[in-house]
């Protein structure tokens, strides 16, 4: 009986909306929903701070079923959150950040003041921009205020902005256009 209850579980967090429709959820909650709570958060698709309210109330069953469903969808193939432990601390990210901004707001400060160089500010602007994303993803990634599935989501953003190979390689991009400033 208590395999089943996984089994159902999983089978629940993968089904279609519509498919959960059809079923008497609220009866079957107190039975399920424990071994729901359990699967989702084995899968990182609910963090423990949220299990308090999510999967609580059987009047909420189906809603919250569908729910995790569509993080299980969203996150299927994004990195567990134990490659957080790979990257740079948060207070690194937020550092990085930091200078970033400032360069950001100095090449601003130049635009109007450079016009021959205008062109090449602005595709400096855009590349920085760019780090800024990264680095912006490490932080959410790294920040423990934020639930599993948004640092989740994170790490998902972070390889695709840098790609597969240069993020389960470990290469980081700099936080700001190194070759500009050399």
């Amino acid at each position: 009986m208590f395999a089943y209850r996984f089994v159902m579980a999983l089978a629940l967090l993968n089904s279609p909306p519509e498919r959960l429709e059809t079923l008497d959820l609220e009866a079957r909650h107190a039975e399920l929903a424990p071994a729901v709570r359990l699967v989702a958060i084995h899968l990182e698709i609910l963090d423990r701070k949220e299990a308090k309210y999510i999967l609580a109330d059987a009047r909420h069953f189906a809603a919250d079923l569908r729910l995790l469903g569509g993080r299980c969808h969203d996150l299927a193939d994004a990195p567990r959150l134990a490659e957080c432990q790979r990257l740079p601390a948060l207070q690194m990210a937020q550092d990085f950040l930091a200078v970033n901004r400032s360069f950001q707001q100095s090449l601003e400060s130049r635009l109007p003041l450079d016009p021959l160089h205008a062109d090449d500010v602005r595709t400096v602007l855009q590349e920085n921009e760019k780090l800024y994303q990264v680095w912006e993803a490490v932080r959410v990634a790294q920040n423990e205020i934020y639930y599993i599935t948004v640092r989740r989501s994170a790490l998902k953003e972070l390889r695709d902005l840098i790609g597969a190979h240069d993020y389960y390689s470990g290469l980081l991009p700099p936080n700001v256009p190194m070759w500009w400033i050399d």
